[in-house]
């Protein structure tokens, strides 16, 4: 056999060819673990003899789901007046203690200060599900609105996102109208305390603010099934390859259950190692798995798919049935070291007590993985 070895041009890791036999034999491809958070495809080139071909080797991805929630973290300093203290408004919207926003303004005068949120934890190719944002702030005493303006509102940078909530007496909480997001917006995401003498003589306006709960839910992209272990325990198989996708794949691979009364079947297909940031926390996973057991289920006792953490069996097995449609495996709840040290799909089958010769196997198409997670 000979193996040669490439290294991705995108991201990390390599692409390793093995091929057995001579003319026209096997050439088998496997790749480690997509790091990008997305999809990658790199054209190689096979030579036998005199023969030589470009192949294109793609390597999918799926998407995990992600949440963030953050207050703010930094201000600025207004224009005039005051903003003190300020540790007071680097707080969630449930804070008790406060910050005093004090400006005496003339006619047609503005004061404002912004509160910056640190959103880096999200990753930087995330797609933006919903940003959502809630403050406490108020006002202390209130003026026609023709003539006072006292608004708290979004920003990304120095662009005003959603609408502008007007700030009362009322001390109640402010759900935010937020409008929609990018990831690169979020980089620069603010809150903005605002207020306007609009007309009339020199006025003082004085807004307390407790602090400010920022939510943003997003996906990104991991690998999918990269590869499988060789060390399986089946009758034969054929097209393991095939599986290398997710579950809405259309080719499958094919594991014949090892015959004999009480026999084991089992392979292992790896994800991959995934890089999960290391604070992540309440980390749940689940998986999306389109295989079924072709012929013979009556004659098993145990026909399962389940997840893995390293040899570690995660959340709950679910059984692999005789319908050829996806179905969902619960993988309870993980740590982020348990993540990236390498989650794995194990398909497992035992014979019934008999000596059973029939020609029965798992169909696996593929799968995907799920993770949801809060920092």
């Amino acid at each position: 056999m000979a193996t040669t070895v490439i290294p991705w041009a995108d991201g990390t890791g390599s692409i390793t060819l093995d091929y057995t036999g001579s003319g026209s034999g096997t050439v088998t491809v496997t790749s480690d673990a997509n790091n990008l958070y997305t999809s990658r495809s790199q054209v190689i080139s096979v030579k036998a003899g005199t023969i030589t071909r470009q192949v294109t080797v793609t390597q999918r991805a799926i998407a995990v789901q992600g949440s963030f929630a953050g207050y703010p973290v930094s201000c600025s300093r207004p224009p005039t007046g005051t903003f003190a203290p300020t540790a007071n408004a680097m707080a969630s919207s449930n804070s008790t203690d406060r910050a005093s926003f004090d400006s005496t303004l003339s006619s047609g005068a503005e004061n404002y200060v912004y509160l910056y949120f640190d959103c880096s934890s999200i990753p930087a190719n995330a797609t933006i599900k919903s940003v959502s944002c809630i403050a406490k702030c108020f006002a202390n005493s209130t003026s026609d609105s023709s003539t006072l303006a006292q608004k708290i509102q979004l920003f990304a940078g120095s662009t005003a996102k959603g609408s502008a909530s007007g700030i009362t007496t009322d001390s109640s909480l402010h759900d935010l109208d937020t409008g929609t997001w990018t990831r690169a917006e979020l980089q620069d995401a603010c809150l903005r305390l605002y207020a306007k003498n609009i007309s009339g003589s020199s006025t003082r306006v004085l807004i307390y603010f407790y602090g400010a709960t920022l939510t943003v839910e997003y996906e990104y992209e991991v690998a999918i099934l990269t590869s499988y272990d060789s060390g399986y325990s089946a009758y034969s198989v054929s097209n393991l390859d095939n599986a290398l996708a997710g579950a809405d794949n259309t080719s499958y691979a094919r594991i014949y259950l090892t015959r004999g009364a009480n026999a084991v079947t089992e392979i292992f297909y790896n994800f991959g190692s995934l890089n999960v940031p290391s604070e992540a926390t309440t980390i749940s996973v689940s998986c999306s798995c389109k295989c079924y057991f072709n012929k013979g289920l009556s004659q098993v006792v145990t026909s399962e798919a389940q997840l893995y953490s390293g040899t570690t069996a995660m959340g709950t097995a679910s059984t692999v049935a005789s319908s050829n449609t996806a179905f969902d495996i619960s993988g309870g709840t993980w740590t982020a070291a348990q993540l990236m040290g390498g989650v794995k799909l194990r398909l497992y089958a035992v014979r019934a007590n008999k000596d059973d010769t029939s020609s029965s196997d798992f169909r696996l198409y593929g799968a995907t993985l799920t993770i949801t997670y809060g920092q």
